[in-house]
């Protein structure tokens, strides 16, 4: 599965781009994690699309990647795309790796149908104001647990 993916993403040292979306099957943190070991090799990347909605990836998962992320310096766009089993903790570990990613220009961010909350919402708003190249914000919080706190922060971060 998404083991075999990753390590054949590892021979491919000279991408700018990639592409990888595994909603809607059962890839797990384990899969996450040996992507994370192939994603953090790919120094070159300036965009990222990852989709993990509607797999078993857990917080875990999402530290994992986003450890990797942030090691990616020439990142100008990123969309994350994660559903049912990510929470505070993994929005917040999104939120610490944007903060790495100065010259972003894109970001897209989904967490439709998560347990997010406010906390999140507000980890995630920390990350995207050190981002001082961004022209693009996309941010979904569809059927999550964000108030009007969290709504409230947001709209203030992009001031």
């Amino acid at each position: 599965g998404a083991g075999f993916v990753a390590a054949g993403l590892f021979k491919l040292k000279i991408l700018q781009a990639l592409e990888f979306d595994v909603a809607n099957t059962r890839v797990t943190d384990f899969g996450a994690n040996a992507f994370r070991n192939s994603l953090q090799c790919q120094r070159q990347l300036q965009e990222v699309s990852l989709d993990f909605s509607d797999t078993r990836v857990t917080d875990d998962g999402v530290v994992a990647i986003s450890a990797a992320l942030q090691n990616l310096k020439q990142l100008q766009k990123v969309a994350l795309n994660y559903g049912f089993s990510v929470t505070d903790a993994g929005a917040v570990a999104i939120g610490n790796s944007l903060q790495a990613l100065t010259q972003l220009q894109e970001v897209d961010l989904n967490f439709t149908s998560t347990s997010v909350t406010d906390d999140g919402a507000v980890a995630i708003c920390n990350g995207l104001q050190a981002l001082t190249q961004l022209q693009k914000v996309r941010l979904t919080f569809h059927g999550t647990i964000v108030t009007d706190d969290g709504a409230i922060a947001i709209g203030n971060s992009l001031q």
